[in-house]
């Protein structure tokens, strides 16, 4: 499972959710969030289950370079990949910003990752306090792009409340939703899908590394002008 969205919208409080206990440090307000993936284990329903954390996208600290090379080293924490991308969003709440996550997500991992994405609405509790059932807040209050990102991911999406840390039912409804999103384009991971992301991943990691060597060499340069 792999968390991705902005800073603050309550991916590492979902981990945190999915996994039962305390595996990601939350943020809070403008407060920098997670900057590299980080990865967790744990069990559901008896089932072992992996989640990778990742750099909020949008982060005003981190550049679009940054976040797509943490996302391709995500890949490879999970090969041969990912069965599902879960996008975490604040539910009702959908910036200009996050209206591109899907278009980031087909740049980074191809045109069909929205087949193997999943919408998590947040702020779950905030439905349960007003007694608003998640299809007539989405029917009745949210706007058309909230409804479009929705159907561009076939449908699919899950509210969570991360402040009832005992509501079990929840996550095992979402692992439900991931079986059944999984079998229905089971097809996906067919060996010519898998080779082209190993191949697009192998491509990315070596031009992270020929960057990474550039700029050693930039800075070797920089310090033996100075000692002349």
């Amino acid at each position: 499972i792999v968390l991705i969205g902005k800073t603050g919208c309550g991916k590492s409080s979902t981990g945190n959710t999915i996994l039962g206990e305390v595996k990601f440090k939350p943020v809070f307000g403008q407060m920098a969030g997670t900057k590299y993936c980080q990865k967790a284990h744990g069990e559901v329903d008896g089932r072992p289950v992996v989640v990778v954390d990742t750099p909020g996208l949008f982060d005003t600290t981190l550049t679009n370079e940054d976040v797509h090379e943490e996302l391709v080293k995500c890949v490879s924490l999970l090969a041969p990949g990912p069965h599902v991308f879960l996008l975490v969003l604040q539910i009702g709440r959908l910036t200009e910003e996050e209206n591109k996550t899907l278009v980031l997500l087909k740049n980074f991992f191809g045109k069909n990752s929205q087949r193997f994405t999943i919408i998590l609405l947040t702020k779950g509790d905030d439905l349960e306090y007003n007694k608003v059932s998640v299809n007539d807040f989405i029917k009745n209050n949210c706007a058309e792009s909230f409804k479009k990102l929705i159907s561009d991911c076939g449908g699919r999406y899950h509210v969570f409340n991360n402040r009832d840390k005992e509501n079990k039912q929840q996550v095992s409804e979402l692992i439900t939703k991931i079986d059944i999103m999984k079998m229905k384009r089971d097809d996906w991971r067919s060996k010519k899908e898998l080779k082209t992301l190993k191949k697009s991943t192998n491509k990315k990691e070596k031009n992270m590394r020929i960057r990474g060597k550039k700029k050693i060499k930039s800075k070797e340069h920089r310090r033996k002008k100075r000692e002349k």
